[in-house]
Protein backbone atom coordinates (compact mmCIF):
# COMPACT_ATOMS: atom_id res chain seq x y z
CA UNK A 1 0.00 0.00 0.00
CA UNK A 2 1.27 3.47 -0.82
CA UNK A 3 1.86 6.13 1.82
CA UNK A 4 -1.14 8.06 0.49
CA UNK A 5 -3.24 4.91 0.75
CA UNK A 6 -2.07 4.27 4.32
CA UNK A 7 -2.81 7.87 5.25
CA UNK A 8 -6.28 7.70 3.75
CA UNK A 9 -7.06 4.41 5.51
CA UNK A 10 -5.71 5.58 8.84
CA UNK A 11 -7.51 8.90 8.72
CA UNK A 12 -4.21 10.80 8.58
CA UNK A 13 -4.87 12.33 5.19
CA UNK A 14 -6.78 15.26 6.68
CA UNK A 15 -4.18 15.89 9.35
CA UNK A 16 -1.57 18.27 8.03
CA UNK A 17 -2.54 17.81 4.38
CA UNK A 18 -4.01 21.32 4.20
CA UNK A 19 -0.75 22.70 5.63
CA UNK A 20 1.24 20.82 3.00
CA UNK A 21 -0.96 22.16 0.20
CA UNK A 22 -0.64 25.69 1.58
CA UNK A 23 3.18 25.36 1.72
CA UNK A 24 3.25 24.11 -1.88
CA UNK A 25 1.05 26.98 -3.05
CA UNK A 26 3.24 29.48 -1.20
CA UNK A 27 6.20 28.25 -3.23
CA UNK A 28 4.49 28.73 -6.60
CA UNK A 29 4.99 31.68 -8.93
CA UNK A 30 3.12 32.81 -11.99
CA UNK A 31 5.54 33.92 -14.68
CA UNK A 32 4.26 35.99 -17.59
CA UNK A 33 6.44 36.75 -20.60
CA UNK A 34 5.23 39.26 -23.22
CA UNK A 35 7.31 39.55 -26.36
CA UNK A 36 7.40 40.53 -30.02
CA UNK A 37 6.02 37.66 -32.11
CA UNK A 38 9.15 37.89 -34.29
CA UNK A 39 11.27 36.43 -31.46
CA UNK A 40 8.93 33.55 -30.56
CA UNK A 41 11.42 30.91 -31.68
CA UNK A 42 14.22 32.37 -29.54
CA UNK A 43 11.96 32.61 -26.48
CA UNK A 44 10.64 29.06 -26.82
CA UNK A 45 14.14 27.63 -27.43
CA UNK A 46 15.46 29.49 -24.40
CA UNK A 47 12.70 28.15 -22.17
CA UNK A 48 13.13 24.61 -23.49
CA UNK A 49 16.89 24.72 -22.89
CA UNK A 50 16.84 26.11 -19.37
CA UNK A 51 13.66 25.26 -17.65
CA UNK A 52 12.01 22.06 -18.84
CA UNK A 53 8.78 24.04 -19.15
CA UNK A 54 6.06 21.52 -19.98
CA UNK A 55 2.88 23.29 -18.84
CA UNK A 56 2.04 26.79 -19.98
CA UNK A 57 -0.60 28.93 -21.65
CA UNK A 58 0.29 31.01 -24.68
CA UNK A 59 -1.63 33.73 -26.46
CA UNK A 60 -0.64 34.91 -29.93
CA UNK A 61 -1.55 38.05 -31.87
CA UNK A 62 -1.76 40.14 -28.69
CA UNK A 63 -1.80 43.92 -28.96
CA UNK A 64 0.69 45.93 -26.93
CA UNK A 65 2.75 49.04 -26.59
CA UNK A 66 5.80 49.53 -24.40
CA UNK A 67 8.29 52.26 -23.64
CA UNK A 68 11.33 50.67 -25.35
CA UNK A 69 9.92 49.27 -28.58
CA UNK A 70 7.48 50.16 -31.33
CA UNK A 71 3.76 49.47 -30.79
CA UNK A 72 2.48 46.06 -31.84
CA UNK A 73 -1.12 46.77 -32.83
CA UNK A 74 -1.76 44.42 -35.77
CA UNK A 75 -2.97 47.26 -37.97
CA UNK A 76 -1.77 48.78 -41.25
CA UNK A 77 0.48 51.28 -39.42
CA UNK A 78 1.89 48.94 -36.75
CA UNK A 79 1.49 45.46 -38.31
CA UNK A 80 3.38 43.38 -35.73
CA UNK A 81 1.79 41.61 -32.77
CA UNK A 82 2.97 40.18 -29.47
CA UNK A 83 2.86 36.74 -27.91
CA UNK A 84 2.23 36.24 -24.19
CA UNK A 85 3.20 33.08 -22.33
CA UNK A 86 2.19 32.29 -18.75
CA UNK A 87 3.30 29.42 -16.57
CA UNK A 88 2.71 28.51 -12.94
CA UNK A 89 6.01 27.11 -11.67
CA UNK A 90 7.95 26.59 -8.46
CA UNK A 91 10.24 29.31 -7.09
CA UNK A 92 13.44 27.78 -8.50
CA UNK A 93 12.00 27.42 -11.97
CA UNK A 94 10.64 30.99 -11.84
CA UNK A 95 14.09 32.30 -10.90
CA UNK A 96 15.66 30.34 -13.77
CA UNK A 97 13.12 31.67 -16.27
CA UNK A 98 13.57 35.26 -15.11
CA UNK A 99 17.37 34.95 -15.33
CA UNK A 100 17.21 33.54 -18.86
CA UNK A 101 14.79 36.25 -20.00
CA UNK A 102 17.18 38.89 -18.62
CA UNK A 103 20.01 37.32 -20.66
CA UNK A 104 17.85 37.12 -23.78
CA UNK A 105 16.84 40.79 -23.43
CA UNK A 106 20.51 41.73 -23.69
CA UNK A 107 20.89 39.92 -27.00
CA UNK A 108 17.57 41.01 -28.52
CA UNK A 109 17.96 44.73 -27.94
CA UNK A 110 14.76 46.65 -28.59
CA UNK A 111 12.72 43.80 -30.05
CA UNK A 112 10.33 43.83 -27.11
CA UNK A 113 10.61 41.22 -24.36
CA UNK A 114 9.41 41.61 -20.79
CA UNK A 115 8.83 39.10 -18.00
CA UNK A 116 6.95 39.40 -14.73
CA UNK A 117 6.65 37.02 -11.77
CA UNK A 118 4.29 37.06 -8.84
CA UNK A 119 3.24 34.73 -6.03
CA UNK A 120 0.30 32.38 -6.56
CA UNK A 121 -2.25 32.48 -3.74
CA UNK A 122 -4.43 29.57 -4.80
CA UNK A 123 -4.58 26.74 -7.34
CA UNK A 124 -7.46 24.38 -8.09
Amino acid sequence: MTNAGRAACSGEQGIGSEDRVEREKALMKMVMIAYNEAVDEEVMETLAACCDLVAFTKWTKVLGQGTHSEPHLLDHIWPKGNDVLMACVDDQQAAAIMARVRELRKTLGKEGLKAFAWSVDDVT
